[in-house]
């Protein structure tokens, strides 16, 4: 079977598949860091101390590196470390493509024999390989074992088999044919995208330090091509030292250029010692998601490419007839009947156990009308279209991009279809199938700089089986030099040098592995140091080097929106905090290298915030109670309060009472001091009132006994159970609400006592009655 499809939503930057997007993400708190020559050991020792994680270690690569997740605030103690050199963050790669078909006589394979591709191996850094496929060759075949990648021939989302189909599918009668369709070139998978678990159609993600692992592995599994249909992230330093390794010790590395369709730079392509593949189309135009700029070396066909994939096949019978249906991406990979009922829009969850529901495009998105019927305890979802023909859809959900967004199967259908269901089939027997097939035999039209990457890949090692005393810079070389020339005269940022054409390469080449003839311009090697003592750091690109000529220009990027020239440069940050600088170099015939660090700098005097002052009040009568644990301080903490009354009184603390002496408005404020001396005020305004009496009356009578004062009290007025009785202002006894006390003193002599009674625990009192003796 053939089918038209394209992977939505477009893919971003970490190490993902040249089909989509690339956009780079720091969210990972992952960072390559790069030791000083002998002292990964105690670099190590220094990460486990800073509560660092190892990730990959390739400390016993040239590169001496390891790739790390550790809290960005942890960095400064390791950038300060004088075992290690540098600190990069790990960036995200994504594979990256599209739709519709092409190829293999536009870049002229079919006029070169790939009998003597015996001797050579082309690793395949990408999702897997369907080994299983009837058109794709199961000897001559090498599965590597990377960090948690997976069964290297499980291919989950399909990428990788479709790379690896157009560099060498099978000559042999039915499906389509690779540049190396003859099953004797040595294929080496590396599997960094997907899971082994037929979830879904998504390929999710990897990291740079899983390219470079990947690209080592591939070296010692003994590739001579790497074909990397994939990109993303920022540059890296280190893996561009690593690429650079690989092209000294004799292996070609190819990748995607991106399909941003901007200028913006993508990695591992826009590595001086990687081919950088743009798209071209059947007419040999620049696709319009393909990258355009300065690392572009050659061109590619990359739009509407068939090739192998694992088979998708989406299926719906309603009633004994099979209808058109594509499957969601993203939606499960399963089987499932119930008899056939119309949901509507399906924009709420209905009665629908165990039924496959018909759900009409438009009002609300694809992932929530099937999350609706889910809910609905729908048994599946078909969603027909609300305009003329057939569509295709993404599911969307959080969580890694490779899992399922649905449990149930999820299908698309055109609109005719949909309407005459609804109209003519509702109730009966339905199923819908979105299962995959593995080993398979499918075949689908892509589109990406990921599909025109291995095209070029196959052809170097087309050419290169033709001329094996070659160079992989003679094989780099050939290829550019015969290119066929596109858009501007000479190397654009479109083009680069133009399609690649296998049969000029060998031709150039003259079969005999020599030089060819025709030198093409070498890029310039960027390369810096830097030290920094507080906000100041200055930096060194003398170690950048031109290996054919010399370097015109140096250009730094300080990465916080400030810039300069010259081969040394000065730069003071405003601030605490890590940027990324890139150091980019200009040789003589006007290429350009670059090579970027993150920088972590510390020193700045911190700015104290000062807290705010906040509080509340509640009042009764004339007594208030303040509360300002409001109060915050975003920087420390809150030291003092204090508080003025309005009405010439004072106290501290985070909470106060006040019984003012008459009735009135009175402004009242709160300043807070926090640990720093930094100080703010807040003010209210308070109104208190003159306690009612109530309509309790109170007589007091006095008399002596034994010389003794004494006093009887008979009240009347008061409604609550007890009574508060006061003697000269304070609480004398709280007693019941009888009408009537008695209070006795052992005082002989003259004396006045005041005596009040009030409603218990209130201000509802009587008049105050003064006993004199």
């Amino acid at each position: 079977m053939s089918a038209s499809h394209r992977l939505l939503p477009a893919l971003t930057a970490v190490f993902g598949l040249a089909l989509g997007s690339t956009a780079a993400l720091a969210e990972d708190n992952r960072y390559i860091i790069q030791f000083a020559p002998g002292a990964a050991g105690q670099g190590k020792a220094a990460v486990q101390a800073a509560g660092g994680r190892v990730e990959i270690d390739l400390t016993d690569e040239s590169i001496n590196a390891m790739a790390i997740t550790i809290p960005k605030a942890a960095l400064g103690a390791l950038d300060r470390n004088p075992n290690i050199v540098k600190i990069e963050e790990d960036s995200r790669v994504y594979p990256m493509a599209e739709t519709v078909p092409f190829g293999i006589t536009m870049t002229q394979s079919d006029l070169v024999s790939d009998a003597d591709a015996g001797a050579l191996n082309v690793c395949v850094i990408d999702s897997g390989y369907h080994i299983g496929h009837f058109d794709l060759q199961d000897t001559n075949v090498i599965g590597l074992e990377l960090s948690g990648s997976g069964d290297p021939f499980i291919d989950s989302c399909g990428h990788g088999t479709h790379v690896a189909g157009t560099i060498a599918a099978l000559n042999n009668g039915d499906g389509v044919i690779g540049v190396l369709p003859g099953g004797n070139v040595t294929l080496t998978i590396a599997k960094v995208f997907g899971d082994d678990s037929w979830t879904s159609g998504s390929c999710g993600y990897s990291y740079t330090s899983g390219i470079i692992e990947a690209a080592f592995a591939c070296r010692d599994a003994g590739a001579d091509v790497i074909n990397m249909s994939l990109g993303g992230g920022g540059a890296s330093s280190t893996a561009e030292q690593g690429f650079q390794d690989l092209l000294d010790q004799g292996v070609l590395s190819i990748a995607a250029a991106g399909n941003d369709g901007t200028t913006t730079l993508s990695y591992p392509a826009s590595y001086p010692a990687v081919v950088s593949v743009a798209a071209i189309d059947e007419n040999k135009v620049v696709a319009d998601f393909s990258q355009k700029n300065s690392q572009v070396e050659l061109a590619g066909p990359g739009v509407g490419v068939l090739s192998t994939v694992p088979t998708i096949s989406a299926n719906a019978r309603v009633d004994g007839t099979d209808y058109t249906v594509s499957a969601f991406d993203r939606a499960a990979s399963t089987t499932a009947s119930g008899n056939l009922v119309d949901g509507g829009l399906c924009d709420s969850a209905g009665n629908w156990n165990g039924n496959t529901v018909l759900c009409e495009r438009g009002a609300i998105s694809f992932s929530d009308k099937v999350a609706n019927v889910e809910a609905g305890g729908g048994a599946a979802a078909i969603v027909y279209n609300n305009a003329s023909g057939s569509f295709l859809g993404t599911l969307e959900c959080n969580g890694p991009s490779f899992r399922a967004c649905s449990a149930i199967p999820a299908v698309s259908m055109s609109q005719a279809d949909g309407q005459f269901l609804v109209g003519n089939k509702l109730g009966a027997s339905a199923t819908v199938s979105t299962e995959t097939t593995a080993p398979a035999d499918g075949y689908e039209f892509f589109d990406g700089t990921s599909m025109a990457t291995p095209h070029v890949a196959g052809v170097a090692a087309l050419v290169w089986s033709r001329n094996p005393g070659a160079s992989a810079a003679d094989i780099r070389n050939a290829l550019a030099a015969s290119a066929e020339d596109l858009g501007d005269a000479g190397r654009d940022d479109s083009y680069g040098h133009g399609l690649v054409q296998a049969a000029d390469a060998v031709a150039f080449l003259g079969g005999d592995g020599g030089d060819g003839g025709g030198d093409t311009n070498a890029e310039p090697t960027a390369l810096f140091t830097f030290s920094c003592t507080d906000l100041s750091c200055d930096f060194d690109g003398s170690a950048s080097s031109d290996s054919d000529g010399t370097i015109a220009s140096y250009a730094w990027d300080f990465g916080d929106g400030n810039s300069a020239t010259g081969q040394t440069a000065s730069h003071t940050y405003d601030g605490d905090g890590s940027y990324t600088v890139t150091l980019t170099v200009t040789d003589d015939a006007g290429a350009t290298g670059s090579d970027s660090s993150l920088v972590s700098v510390s020193g700045a005097e911190p700015v104290n915030e000062a807290p705010t002052a906040a509080f509340d009040s509640n009042c009764t009568d004339l007594s208030c109670s303040f509360d300002g644990s409001a109060s915050s301080d975003s920087d420390g903490t809150i030291a003092s309060y204090a508080w003025d009354f309005g009405d010439g009184s004072s106290a501290t603390g985070q909470t106060a009472s006040h019984s003012y002496a008459a009735g009135g408005t009175y402004t009242v404020t709160l300043t807070v001091t926090d640990d720093d001396g930094a100080t703010d005020t807040a003010s209210q305004e308070v109104t208190v009132e003159e306690p009612a009496t109530g309509g309790i009356t109170l007589s007091a009578t006095g008399y002596k006994q034994r010389g003794r004062h004494n006093v009887d009290l008979a009240w009347g007025g008061a409604s609550s159970d007890n009574v508060d009785i006061y003697l000269d202002g304070g609480v004398l006894t709280t007693t019941p609400n009888d009408g009537a006390y008695t209070w006795s003193s052992n005082n002989r002599g003259g004396a006045s006592y005041t005596f009040q009674v009030c409603e218990a625990g209130s201000n509802v009192c009587s008049d105050t009655v003064t006993v004199v003796f």
